[in-house]
């Protein structure tokens, strides 16, 4: 199998991926705070 098909919503729910928003904000503040700052203002 060559070619992966995605089709509809919920695939990384499924799949348990944590991709939210809010989880990725987390990340930036714990990881890049001034990334994160310069999102926020």
């Amino acid at each position: 199998m060559k070619t992966l098909y995605i089709i509809g919503n919920g695939f990384d729910i499924h799949h348990r991926l944590d991709t939210r928003y809010q989880s990725f904000a987390n990340y930036l503040a714990e990881n890049n705070s001034e990334v994160y700052d310069l999102l926020l203002n």
